[in-house]
């Protein structure tokens, strides 16, 4: 992430900071032991916001020092696996899983056991699934990636009207072993007004110390049009439309894209539906994680006001 700051500098044009400003933020970071060696993050920070703080945390701080501290990497690879998470953290409401791919081995929630990944497995498997699907009145699904994904990469959503269909799409993850098959979840409406297409998340990032946990920050990620998921990629170009979020759970009255650029203004004080269930859910789970004090968790609010996780990340 080192040349995002920068690369945004040169597209507009930032301004340099001032000496003083420079000196501001070097003696504000001296004192946790940081020097800081690019300004870039700040600049874009007080470009983009109008805020000239010295405590904005650049992304660097963030990844190679803050996350460091709070946070003891070497379980992230456990959490890594998005077929895991119903099984780590059992609390958490997740998208219904309807079927499993781990380690090329096909599970099924209410099945002890695999199926073999074979011509007689596939069918079984895919007969099973259709019986959960069938009886239902939205027949969407989202099958994605657990491991290789991220950023809306790996997640494909797919309209299923019979077993052949949901065959044929199986068939185009015959060269991927690790992929889970999920309800496609229809979002609150107050989510549908960022963007229809897209189910659109809140990034909400707790932190806990001693045995409290607190929010952080707390942001909508909205997809563009035509999109499925919240981060897009448009001529190679990571693509999101970001809607903020107060501490107490209202949305922000702008959203902007990832310039920083006003993409649309929206209506005052409307609060995120069920906002303190979902931090209840988060608080709860959090001091159960204990090698993680910094979580960043993905979630959000169903058509029936329920918060769904979707997945966390360390910081």
């Amino acid at each position: 992430h080192e040349m995002i700051a920068k690369e945004y500098c040169e597209k507009f044009e930032v301004p340099e900071l001032t000496i003083d400003e420079k000196k501001e933020i070097s003696k504000y970071w001296a004192k946790f032991g940081i020097k800081i060696y690019d300004y870039s993050w700040h600049r874009m920070y007080y470009y983009v916001t109008g805020l000239h703080d010295p405590r904005f945390v650049p992304d660097m701080v963030a990844g190679l020092v803050l996350y460091e501290y709070y946070n003891d990497s070497t379980y992230e690879n456990t959490w890594r696996d998005k077929n895991m998470f119903e099984r780590l953290l059992p609390n958490v409401p997740f998208p219904e899983t309807y079927g499993k791919c781990i380690r090329n081995r096909l599970y099924l929630n209410s099945l002890g056991g695999y199926i073999e990944r074979n011509k007689f497995g596939n069918k079984k498997f895919s007969s099973i699934i259709w019986s959960l699907l069938e009886n239902k009145n939205d027949k969407n699904i989202i099958i994605k990636n657990t491991r290789e994904t991220g950023f809306g990469r790996g997640v494909a959503k797919y309209n299923i009207s019979s077993e052949e269909d949901l065959m044929n799409a199986l068939n185009e993850w015959d060269n991927c072993q690790n992929f889970i098959i999920q309800e496609c979840v229809k979002q609150h409406k107050e989510f549908a007004t960022f963007n229809e297409s897209s189910t659109n998340m809140m990034r909400i990032c707790s932190w806990r110390h001693g045995n409290e946990v607190d929010i952080l920050f707390a942001a909508v990620r909205a997809g563009i049009p035509g999109a499925v998921t919240d981060v897009s990629f448009v001529d190679g170009i990571e693509t999101v439309r970001a809607v903020g979020i107060t501490s107490e759970g209202y949305f922000a009255d702008k959203m902007l894209d990832q310039y920083g650029c006003l993409v649309k203004e929206l209506p005052k004080n409307v609060k995120v539906p069920s906002w303190d269930k979902m931090i209840g859910i988060i608080k709860e789970n959090h001091l159960l994680i204990d090698n993680f004090d910094i979580i960043g968790w993905d979630f959000t609010i169903d058509e029936n006001e329920e918060p769904k996780c979707f997945t966390r990340h360390a910081g």
